[in-house]
C-alpha cells in the first residue's frame, strides 16, 4: 500500500477514534455532573481544580477540545493543537490518579473512565504521529524531521504542564468555609472592596450595649465609604442566642431598613428574652417590613463564624469594635466608652495607610 494512502487511512481512523473518545469523555462529564455516579465518585466531588468543579472544567475542555478536533478535518493543521489539548488533559489526569490512589484512597470509575477516554485520544493521534514520522524518516528530509522532533518535544513539556496545574491547582472543598465565605459577604455594610475590616461585637442584653446603640448607625454610615462593617453577635448572656436568627436574617433580607428593625429587636430585648417569630412578624409589619426566615445550616454557619471572630480577636466583653486591616494583618481595638464616631474614623485611617 503506497505511503501516502497509509497516512491517509491512518488519519481518518485516528480521527474516527478520538472522536468517539471525546464523546465518551463528555458523556461521563455529564455522568459527574448529575452524581449518577457510585459512593466511590462522591469522594471525588469534594475537591476542586482551582476552585471550580471538576466536571465544569472537564465540561469546558472536552467541548473545546472537541470543536478544535472537528475543525482539523478540514484543516490537518489543528490536529497538533487537538494533540496538545489532550496530552496537557492526561497529565493532569495522571495527577488525579495518583491523587485517587495515595489521597482520597477509593477508586472512582467514572473518573477512571473520562481519564482513560482522553488517553485513548491521545494514543491515537499518537499512532498516526508515529506512522507520519516513520514516513519523513524514509524520506531523508532533515527540515521535516526536526519540525517533528519538535512537536514531540512540545507535547512533553504540555504533559508536564498539564501535571504541574492539576497539582498546584486542585484542592479539598471546604463548604462549611464556602457557606462562611458566602453568608459573611450577605452580612457585610459599607464598602465592599475594602481591605479594612470592621466588627462590633455586642450582645442583645448587655447594658452598655445599649448605652452605645444609638451611635451605631452614625459611624456606620461614616465610615462606611472606607471599611466593609459587621455586626457580630456576642453571647455574653445565653439570652442573646434567641435574637441571633432574627438579626442575621435582617442583616441579609432587610439591610436597607436594619437600623430600624435593630432597634425593634433591642426594644423586644427590654421585654422578653425569649422573643417569638409572631411577635417578631407583626412587629415588623408596622415598620412595612417582611421577615424572611434563614434556614438552620445558614444560622449554624453564622454562630460558628461569630465564635470564630471571637476567638481570633480574643474578643471576651461587649461592647468591642475591632478595626482590622485584612492585607496588612493589623488591627486596633476599642471597647466601650471608646466605640466612638471620631475614634473610629481615625483607627480607620490610620489603618487604611
Amino acid at each position: 500500500m503506497p505511503e501516502s494512502s497509509l497516512a491517509r487511512r491512518a488519519f481518518s481512523l485516528s480521527f474516527l477514534i478520538v472522536s468517539l473518545a471525546l464523546a465518551s469523555g463528555m458523556i461521563l462529564t455529564i455522568v459527574s455532573w448529575l452524581k449518577l455516579c457510585s459512593v466511590e465518585c462522591s469522594e471525588g466531588h469534594k475537591y476542586r481544580l482551582f476552585g471550580f468543579p471538576f466536571e465544569v472544567l472537564g465540561g469546558i475542555f472536552f467541548v473545546g477540545t472537541g470543536i478544535v478536533h472537528f475543525l482539523s478535518w478540514r484543516n490537518p493543521k489543528l490536529t497538533f493543537l487537538t494533540a496538545l489539548l489532550l496530552v496537557g488533559g492526561l497529565g493532569a489526569e495522571l495527577y488525579f490518579i495518583l491523587m485517587q490512589k495515595y489521597q482520597i484512597g477509593v477508586w472512582c470509575p467514572v473518573c477512571l473512565g473520562i481519564a482513560a477516554s482522553i488517553g485513548i485520544a491521545a494514543l491515537a493521534l499518537a499512532v498516526e504521529y508515529g506512522i507520519h514520522f516513520r514516513k519523513i524518516l524514509k524520506l531523508g528530509d532533515r527540515g521535516e524531521i526536526m519540525k517533528n522532533i519538535w512537536k514531540g518535544a512540545s507535547t512533553c513539556a504540555i504533559f508536564c504542564i498539564g501535571f504541574a496545574l492539576a497539582f498546584f491547582g486542585t484542592s479539598k472543598f471546604n463548604p462549611l468555609q464556602a457557606a462562611e465565605k458566602s453568608l459573611k459577604d450577605n452580612l457585610a455594610f459599607g464598602n465592599q472592596d475594602s481591605q479594612v475590616d470592621v466588627y462590633i461585637f455586642t450582645d442583645w442584653v448587655c447594658p452598655a450595649c445599649r448605652h452605645i446603640e444609638p451611635r451605631l448607625e452614625g459611624i456606620v454610615q461614616a465610615a462606611g465609604e472606607k471599611a466593609k462593617i459587621y455586626f457580630i453577635d456576642l453571647a455574653v448572656h445565653p439570652e442573646t442566642m434567641n435574637f441571633t436568627p432574627y438579626n442575621m436574617s435582617f442583616m441579609v433580607h432587610n439591610k436597607p431598613a436594619y437600623f430600624k428593625l435593630r432597634k425593634m429587636l433591642e426594644n423586644i430585648s427590654q421585654e422578653t428574652g425569649t422573643p417569638s417569630q409572631e411577635q417578631i412578624e407583626t412587629e415588623m409589619r408596622k415598620l412595612g417590613q417582611k421577615f424572611v426566615e434563614l434556614n438552620y445550616a445558614d444560622v449554624d454557619v453564622g454562630n460558628k463564624y461569630f465564635k470564630k471572630l471571637e476567638k481570633q480577636f480574643s474578643v471576651n466583653k461587649t461592647p468591642t469594635l475591632v478595626v482590622v486591616n485584612s492585607e496588612a494583618k493589623k488591627g486596633k481595638k476599642l471597647s466601650g466608652g471608646e466605640i466612638t464616631k471620631e475614634n473610629v474614623l481615625n483607627s480607620i485611617n490610620l489603618l487604611s495607610k
